[in-house]
């Protein structure tokens, strides 16, 4: 069993299929911010920390903006730079709140011919830092996980207990905050 899930995995990767970190076992069950609110998050966000991902492979400068439409959904408006190349990448998104109890439990969606995803803000302060996890389950046996802390500027630093805070959170999960990989992007700038 242990090998067949681990050559499922693989072949998933190799495919593309399976873009986040691939785990054994299925999605955790999380909790998101109860009090979100929307309109408090929407504007720019920058990558502070990542699980890494084949999206965003070779990308630098990454930056999300979120903005309200006027049905009430959220454009998303993921921007990176290819450094050999210089070129901006863009990938736009809808996302909605399917549920209105639990407004940090998000539904996004790329394209019209994927399913979409999940888009789960654990935990925020508006102002400085945002913690954002997905993770998306294969055949019951592995899981394929997201994370991010996002930050408002490229200049500002978490705070010790800041980033404790956020990973006693996804440790109380079992999710590996050792997987995060810092951004270090001095050549950004810094919105």
């Amino acid at each position: 069993m242990m090998s067949l899930a681990l050559f499922l995995a693989t072949l998933l990767a190799v495919l593309g299929l399976a873009p986040g970190q691939v785990v054994r076992g299925t999605c955790p069950t999380v909790d998101t911010q109860p009090d979100f609110n929307i309109t408090q998050y929407l504007g720019d966000w920058v990558e502070d920390r990542k699980f890494t991902t084949l999206f965003e492979l070779g990308l630098t400068c990454v930056k999300a903006n979120y903005a309200l439409l006027d049905n009430g959904n959220i454009q998303v408006t993921n921007s990176g730079i290819r450094p050999f190349t210089r070129t901006q990448t863009i990938a736009s998104a809808i996302a909605t709140v399917p549920d209105p109890s639990e407004p940090g439990r998000l539904s996004i969606s790329f394209d019209a011919d994927r399913p979409s995803g999940s888009y789960l803000v654990l935990d925020t302060d508006y102002d400085n830092y945002s913690l954002v996890y997905s993770c998306q389950n294969f055949f019951g046996l592995f899981s394929a996980e997201f994370a991010w802390i996002l930050k408002r500027s490229r200049g500002y630093q978490l705070t010790a207990s800041q980033e404790a805070k956020l990973y006693s959170k996804l440790n109380k999960y079992n999710i590996n905050p050792r997987r995060f990989v810092r951004v270090f992007e001095p050549f950004c700038s810094q919105r």
